[in-house]
């Protein structure tokens, strides 16, 4: 692939008119390293904890609009109905 030549052509490039040396620039490689691995990791881990953040303030703001403290739970308004207790019928099949 095309951007591991361009990696390795700075890692051998050397000084103004002079040719290309094999791994000249080392500190080239742990740029990449710390390019590629490092900066990736530490932008995932804030972008998560933002989004944590903002569900934790949602949350907090919820429970202040309904007046309720951390350990209750708001549960909707439940109907039950009462069935009868007769044996269900099967619709659509006929016993041969």
């Amino acid at each position: 692939m095309w951007y591991f030549r361009v990696l390795i052509h700075s890692m051998d490039s050397t000084y103004e008119n002079q040719g290309p040396q094999p791994n000249f620039r080392m500190e080239m490689a742990i740029f990449y390293v710390i390019y590629f691995i490092v900066f990736p990791f530490f932008f995932i881990n804030i972008f998560v904890a933002l989004i944590i953040i903002t569900f934790q303030e949602q949350g907090a703001n919820e429970l202040i609009d309904h007046e309720l403290d951390k350990n209750q739970v708001k549960r909707p308004n439940t109907v039950t109905v009462n069935q009868s207790r007769s044996t269900p019928t099967l619709v659509g099949r006929t016993n041969n």
